[in-house]
């Protein structure tokens, strides 16, 4: 059975639909067209061209197949890394029940109706590691990281540590740090963002801290502060005090300061290189032992050159 999506457009300015519908769905622009060419997406009720531009309220309307062509995925573990064709994956930590990665920025976490690319999760797997059963779909999933974040991630590898972790993020008890490079300066140094975040009620792919989906709206808190900063950006520490999706893209977008290279969330180009965050620290008890334990990384090669003297950390 094929899915249906119904999108509807929250544009200033007219884009190509191709290249609208790669950067909200996730997908590249040559499945987009494969798409198009098969009649399997719709603008107002109207075929369409790649080239055809896109404005704001047009609605479109996109039917993905059942099944989506996929490559095999390889993964194979050696000197603790996962190595797959185009990835490498660090092991910071494992044992029976806790898995701890350093992702890489670009590489999804896991598969969705509308993401076509090889993914984490499957990369793990494939490499002999066994992971706890999840959503489906989502095997050893207690917590992600978006695409083009990079960092430390952990996963879940028995049942008991899948409930245990859970529990400890929806209590709010494990303790996750980024850094961000912002586009634009901050009126405050440091501060607290207590903002609700939900559904955006234009565009499907995200969050609002505005314009919601109503009765989608959780609370939410990001905790901040600047470290260094250049004519017209910012590289800050930001501590989660809660886990919205996208938290930290949505809240300092929403403070004029979106993350560099964020599209989604702002009127940048969309690059190859995707936005500049970084999962640098995680904390949590360990659901068996109930040892604390924690994993700091440093600034990442991304990031480094926006990062001044803070660079060494």
């Amino acid at each position: 059975m094929s899915e249906k999506n119904q999108i509807s457009v929250y544009l200033v300015d007219e884009v190509r639909i191709d290249r609208y519908l790669s950067e909200v769905l996730n997908l590249p622009r040559s499945v987009i067209k494969t798409h198009i060419q098969s009649d399997a997406i719709r603008c107002n009720g109207e075929r369409v061209r790649p080239s055809q531009k896109v404005q704001h309220r047009d609605e479109i309307v996109v039917i993905f197949p059942a099944v989506m062509e996929t490559l095999p995925v390889v993964g194979e573990l050696k000197d603790g890394v996962i190595h797959s064709m185009h990835w490498q994956i660090p092991m910071l930590y494992s044992d029976d029940h806790v898995l701890v990665v350093h992702k890489p920025a670009g590489l999804v976490v896991h598969s969705a109706p509308t993401i076509a690319d090889v993914n984490l999760v499957d990369i793990i797997l494939a490499s002999g590691i066994a992971l706890a059963s999840g959503q489906e779909g989502r095997p050893g999933i207690v917590h992600r990281l978006d695409q083009f974040t990079e960092g430390v991630m952990m996963l879940a590898k028995s049942a008991i540590a899948f409930e245990h972790l859970t529990a400890q993020f929806r209590d709010r008890k494990i303790q996750k740090r980024y850094y961000a490079v912002l586009q634009g300066a901050l009126s405050a140094k440091e501060g607290i963002i207590d903002r609700p975040i939900g559904r955006d009620a234009s565009v499907r792919a995200r969050q609002s801290c505005h314009h919601m989906v109503e009765g989608s709206e959780k609370d939410a808190m990001t905790k901040y502060k600047v470290l260094h900063e250049f004519t017209n950006l910012t590289f800050v520490d930001v501590e989660l005090l809660t886990g919205r999706t996208h938290q930290i893209r949505v809240h300092f977008a929403s403070l004029n300061c979106p993350v560099l290279g964020d599209s989604l969330y702002s009127q940048q180009a969309k690059k190859s290189e995707g936005y500049y965050l970084q999962s640098y620290y995680l904390e949590f008890q360990h659901p068996v032992s109930h040892e604390c334990m924690s994993f700091t990384l440093p600034v990442s090669n991304r990031l480094q050159k926006y990062a001044g003297q803070n660079n060494d950390k």
